[in-house]
């Protein structure tokens, strides 16, 4: 997971991976956090038929948001993220995971 600067906003990396045995055409929502557990920025991502994620495949999506890591912008900074896989309106895998806070230009 990266960060970096692009103009006034942060753009935050993610690999999706495929780790089933058939593809995959779900929704991922991501959210980035703060230390607190409040969220500071959420997106989805859908794969859909164009966008298929086949099995041992990943992919890299990102999402831009003003909010930069912790490590720049204090208790109000991003620390980790949430992500939700979604199928059909239905709750899927859950996990979350640590941002990275150094910065690249």
């Amino acid at each position: 997971m990266n960060v970096k600067k692009v103009g006034g906003k942060f753009r935050y990396f993610f690999e999706v991976r495929n780790r089933a045995s058939e593809p995959f055409e779900e929704e991922i929502e991501i959210r980035l956090k703060k230390a607190n557990g409040d969220s500071v920025w959420d997106e989805t991502f859908r794969t859909g038929r164009s966008a298929i994620i086949h099995p041992n495949v990943g992919k890299v999506v990102y999402t831009d948001a003003y909010t930069c890591p912790a490590s720049a912008h204090g208790e109000s900074g991003i620390t980790n993220f949430q992500f939700e896989v979604k199928s059909v309106g239905r709750s899927g895998k859950v996990g979350r995971g640590q941002i990275q806070q150094q910065i690249r230009n």
